[in-house]
């Protein structure tokens, strides 16, 4: 009996390791890091002739390296789920994200680039047995530590390398230069990095207060200089946004009179800043004259791009063009290329992308799967403890408002739709462990 503890103890800190690093490649550390040695930030390369979008698609697939580590990392899940689960015991939500999967493995029989639905339907099933294994088999302060630490690593040597390395790790030329993106692609995945990193912070402090109080404020701190040093102005939305949901959560379950007037505060700020938005917007005749934040109300570009796809959303309203079937750089897309001046790797929008890859079904399952998330939150809400509940509430909010103008849903290896679905199956978890 006392022989076999330091063995298993020994165990979960083998595991532990592993899903940190797991967590280190999705946080997108090591796509750049390769790639940005040979290749150079997203932008058109003189001496070799590769255009934006080519790289940005490139770069969406990840490099040869990081295929094969996040392809044995999902190996490595799959077996652990092997041995820990079993199907018969799991609970009927669990057909939810089963279902998507299985519409995307279905829509190779008429996808327009059947090749690359394969290859991005590979690593959407590796992304859910990763987040099945996360969710699933750890307890909240086990997962909230492991996902703090992840952080804290990635964002903070992302923040260490644009010090010690500035001229790859900020953004020369171009609208973005003078940005930061780190160890990251770009600076948007940089500020969305960030803003997660934010969210764990405040996740670890409301977990397990005041232990890792010191933990917390140094990854908040990390945090927060990166989103201002990225530029990026929808995670100085969204960073300001997850400070105010924490907060108010606190307080709603110590100081319900102050979370009461922080709510009627906040929503009196955002209908005063939606009127003062609505009156910009009609001020001008057309979007590209108006600025708000310094960025133009077209979503740079991305309101021109929206219009020259909603044809070929009509041509394929029902099933779309199969999973990542769209943007292949050939036909439908280099179509769309040509005609915005822009050679766009997606649709930079959650629901615009899943419209023309996976049509009206796509979107009905994908919104069905979020709602359900919403009232799995719901009827939990009051057994998870202060940290569970900010870090839940706040995946589901940004997955949605960061998927209004960036592609978060059914994202391979992507970080927010990684951590959203090991939200959910972390609420379906039989015993909620963490008092409130």
């Amino acid at each position: 009996m006392h022989e076999s503890q330091p063995n298993r103890s020994l165990s979960w800190r083998i595991e532990d390791g592993y899903l940190i690093g797991v967590l280190l490649l999705v946080f997108s550390w090591l796509i750049p890091l390769a790639y940005s040695q040979s290749s150079g930030s997203i932008g058109f390369d003189v001496e070799t002739g590769v255009t934006a979008g080519a790289r940005a698609l490139t770069l969406q697939g990840g490099t040869p390296l990081f295929q094969w580590v996040i392809g044995c990392c999902y190996v490595v899940s799959g077996l652990v789920l092997l041995r820990r689960v079993r199907p018969l015991r799991l609970p009927m939500e669990m057909l939810l994200p089963i279902g998507v999967v299985v519409l995307a493995a279905a829509s190779l029989l008429w996808s327009e680039s059947p090749a690359i639905t394969l290859r991005r339907l590979v690593g959407l099933v590796g992304t859910s047995v990763l987040a099945m294994h996360l969710g699933w088999c750890c307890d909240w302060p086990r997962l909230s530590r492991l996902l703090g630490i992840a952080a804290g690593i990635a964002c903070g040597s992302s923040l260490v390398a644009s010090l010690l390395f500035p001229e790859w790790a900020v953004h020369h030329g171009g609208d973005h230069d003078g940005d930061w993106r780190g160890l990251f692609i770009q600076k948007n995945v940089a500020g969305t990095a960030m803003v997660v990193g934010l969210l764990a912070a405040f996740a670890n402090a409301g977990t397990a207060w005041p232990s890792r109080w010191r933990w917390s404020v140094v990854l908040g701190l990390i945090t927060v200089t990166g989103i201002i040093m990225s530029g990026s102005r929808t995670a100085w939305f969204l960073a300001t946004c997850v400070s105010l949901t924490a907060a108010w959560l606190a307080l709603a379950r110590h100081r319900r009179v102050a979370a009461q007037v922080v709510t009627i505060v906040g929503v009196a700020v955002l209908v005063a800043a939606a009127i003062a938005v609505m009156e910009v917007f009609y001020s001008a005749d057309r979007p590209e004259q108006i600025t708000l934040l310094g960025r133009d109300m077209t979503a740079t570009g991305r309101y021109t791009l929206w219009n020259a796809l909603a044809p070929y959303i009509a041509d394929r309203p029902i099933a779309g063009y199969g999973f990542r079937g769209f943007w292949s750089g050939l036909g439908p897309s280099l179509e769309v290329w040509n005609a915005t001046g822009w050679e766009a790797a997606n649709g930079h929008s959650s629901w615009i992308d899943t419209m023309l890859e996976l049509g009206l079904l796509g979107v009905a399952m994908v919104l069905a799967l979020v709602v359900s998330s919403i009232l799995l939150l719901w009827s939990r809400w009051r057994a998870l403890a202060v940290g569970q509940a900010i870090w839940s509430l706040g995946i589901v909010g940004l997955l949605t408002l960061q998927g209004l103008s960036d592609t978060t849903l059914l994202e391979p290896n992507g970080l927010l739709w990684t951590a959203f679905l090991a939200s959910f199956f972390h609420l379906l978890r039989p015993v909620q462990t963490g008092s409130a």
